[in-house]
């Protein structure tokens, strides 16, 4: 069954933007408040041992109260920002309005805050203004590797083939030889003496290649391409395939 939205006063001008969930909201309880004992009263209406807010439960009929982040108060989670993530919880009610019934939680005093969930609707290719043509004319940081003339053109292979959910993808961290055609461009000797712009691999601008000096202050020596940070043959059966593998350097 499709969610029901409605729109309140001040929606979010974002792109795909649909609507509030109509009888759902997040509220975020405040430090000092108690842990709430969670139980179902026989009409169905949740109960969290707080009598005050059980009087806002009772009122606008809240029949689910459960933690948005159930794991984040466990022990191995325990810094700050997971404790405040402890406090956050998804309430459901069926009497009242949206706006009605947040604006009674905003008021309850162990409260912090009570919000709506947004809904969008979902892009074959993204929507995100730092996508494509930032709307900071400073920002270098546009993602044109998925789209730019030396990308990879993801945004056209989005409109063929949206995924499978079936199929695991797994990110190996393991480099890459950067005077690949594919990746360096069309001369095989690209490299740090040699440097070109027409291949894919990113060059440091911050550095001078072969001088011998860290221009950019990284800590690294002439890494215009990056860093070769492979430093041991591997262990036992596992042979290395670099041809430097017993130290790290530049190349």
């Amino acid at each position: 069954m499709a969610q029901k939205t409605v729109k309140i006063d001040d929606p979010p001008e974002a792109l795909g933007f649909l609507g509030y969930v109509e009888d759902e909201f997040i509220i975020v309880l405040k430090e000092q408040a108690a842990e709430p004992d969670l139980q179902v009263s026989p009409r169905g209406i949740m109960q969290t041992g707080i009598k005050s807010l059980d009087e806002l439960g009772k009122r606008h009929q809240v029949n689910y109260l459960k933690k948005q982040f159930p794991n984040a108060g466990k022990k191995v989670f325990a810094h700050a920002a997971r404790k405040r993530m402890s406090r956050y919880y998804k309430v459901r009610f069926t009497r009242g309005t949206l706006s009605e019934a947040m604006q009674a939680y905003r008021n309850h005093p162990l409260v912090e805050k009570a919000e709506p969930i947004g809904m969008h609707a979902l892009h074959v290719e993204a929507n995100d203004p730092y996508y494509r043509d930032s709307p900071d004319p400073g920002f270098p940081y546009d993602q044109w590797h998925y789209w730019g003339d030396y990308g990879i053109d993801a945004n056209q292979a989005w409109d063929i083939e949206s995924g499978n959910p079936d199929v695991v993808v797994a990110v190996l961290d393991s480099g890459v030889r950067y005077f690949h055609l594919d990746l360096g461009g069309y001369t095989s000797v690209w490299g740090p003496d040699n440097p070109s712009t027409i291949g894919n691999i990113w060059i440091n601008p911050g550095e001078v290649a072969g001088n011998g000096l860290d221009d950019d202050g990284n800590g690294f020596i002439d890494d215009t391409i990056g860093w070769d940070f492979v430093s041991s043959m591997g262990g036992p059966g596992i042979k290395c395939l670099d041809q430097d593998c017993g130290q790290v350097d530049n190349d």
